[in-house]
């Protein structure tokens, strides 16, 4: 997995524009703020990756006129599909998964790959993390090589 922030400004229509830093400013008037967001590709797959684990309300992306308007290459940040990383009791986060036509996908194992990149970012002495999703409990594990990560 390889991650980069998206830096670049432009209008969305309906949602709000994107700002310098990887940032997503206001993705409806519920929203007041601006929401994080990483781009990050595996093996050929880009994904735009929200959290909404400290946020509930990043959720709303997944809404299906808003994902696709921002998955549009065009007009929004371009991606092959969003995930959002949300609250799991059961794992170190749930990951949903949203196509370019809005809908869910049960499983993805190279955007698997990029969110656990993402937790062990934040947990250096982590070896192995769990990611649940639709589909199962996906164990993903650092490799030796820096910036390697599997899945099972």
């Amino acid at each position: 997995w390889r991650s980069r922030s998206h830096c670049e400004s432009r209008a969305l229509p309906g949602l709000g524009r994107l700002t310098t830093g990887g940032r997503i400013a206001p993705l409806s008037l519920a929203m007041s703020k601006s929401v994080p967001f990483r781009k990050m590709h595996g093996l050929g797959n880009d994904f735009l990756v929200l959290d909404a684990r400290n946020d509930p309300s990043v959720s709303a992306a997944t809404e299906p006129h808003r994902a696709k308007a921002l998955m549009d290459r065009k007009t929004g940040v371009g991606c092959d599909q969003m995930i959002i990383m949300e609250v799991s009791e059961e794992a170190a986060c749930f990951m949903r998964i949203i196509a370019g036509d809005g809908t869910e996908v049960a499983l993805c194992g190279n955007g698997a790959r990029c969110v656990a990149g993402l937790l062990f970012e934040e947990d250096a002495e982590a070896r192995e993390v769990s990611i649940l999703t639709k589909a199962c409990l996906v164990k993903c594990y650092r490799e030796e090589t820096p910036g390697v990560v599997s899945v099972n």
